[in-house]
């Protein structure tokens, strides 16, 4: 009896291979997709870091910008100017009311407490781009003794807490087309000029507080006037009269 299928060819009876030309193709066609694939991730996660920097630059700037609005909002000025608000480009000290069972201090002695705000070197890092804002609160028993003294206290970096880092240093930046200044502080009169020397009580602080991600600190040119993906708070506080 003659067996089914014994005539037939080898290659009808088996599966056909795959020839080089297929295998060459199919591997290409491979390449290419997971060359869509990885550049995709990779864009991906570059636009993830970038968000997630620009989202806690911004958290942060806010943060300070709300802390120290509120404590500009109970500034005072006394009527003796050696304690009037002072102001650098990278510092401002002022004296402010802080209820005495907000203060930390169990030897609170009254409500007005004097408060620095500085931007430093931030110490967790070498690299001199990466700048901080700090408070220093003094309280209101040391605040007491200082204002006996007739001067502001010296206040020890070390005690300093830090608000905000990847701060943009003080300097001229090009922003939207507009000529700008990045983190400073101000002391301005009635006319909104900074004070010099003026016997006249100040009327109001001008503050600028500008934060980066890390990436655009890490890699800041000090001569170039462009700072992309930074957050600029600024506002200006007015002074109650002595």
């Amino acid at each position: 009896m003659k067996r089914i299928g014994a005539s037939l060819p080898f290659a009808a009876r088996g599966a056909r291979a795959f020839t080089l030309i297929e295998v060459l193709v199919s591997c290409a066609v491979i390449g290419i997709v997971m060359f869509i694939l990885l550049t995709t991730l990779s864009s991906s996660l570059t636009l993830w870091r970038t968000a997630e920097g620009n989202i806690a630059a911004d958290r942060e700037g806010r943060s300070a910008n709300f802390l120290l609005a509120q404590d500009l909002a109970n500034a005072v000025v006394l009527s003796n100017s050696s304690f009037w608000p002072q102001a650098t480009s990278n510092s401002l000290r002022f004296l402010t009311l802080r209820p005495a069972d907000y203060q930390s201090d169990s030897n609170a002695v009254g409500d007005l407490c004097f408060v620095e705000y500085r931007v430093v070197q931030d110490t967790n890092t070498s690299n001199t781009n990466f700048l901080a804002l700090t408070r220093n609160f003094v309280s209101s028993g040391e605040t007491y003794e200082a204002l006996k003294g007739g001067s502001f206290p010296s206040v020890p970096a070390a005690n300093a807490q830090i608000l905000a880092a990847n701060i943009v240093p003080n300097r001229r930046v090009l922003y939207f087309n507009t000529e700008i200044s990045d983190t400073h502080f101000a002391v301005l009169g009635a006319d909104g000029k900074p004070m010099t020397g003026s016997t006249v009580p100040p009327a109001m602080i001008d503050v600028t507080i500008s934060t980066a991600d890390e990436e655009t600190v890490r890699s800041l040119d000090l001569t170039n006037k462009q700072v992309r993906k930074a957050g600029f708070y600024s506002f200006r506080q007015a002074l109650r009269a002595p």
